[in-house]
């Protein structure tokens, strides 16, 4: 992974997650905004790992 690469997916990760966090700070006793912000982060998170997957065995 170059590290533009790693510096662009942390902001975009930021960007995608920040109205879900603010929304659960704001009732931090939501059960479905806390699952809807640990969904929003794996599936980033599974985003990036599968384009790294993908380059790592490019030719």
């Amino acid at each position: 992974m170059s590290p533009t690469r790693g510096s662009m997916g942390s902001s975009r990760s930021m960007r995608a997650v920040a109205p879900d966090g603010l929304l659960t700070a704001a009732h931090l006793n939501s059960e479905p905004i806390n699952a809807g912000l640990i969904i929003a982060i794996s599936s980033t998170q599974r985003r990036e790992n599968d384009g790294v997957y993908r380059m790592s065995f490019a030719p």
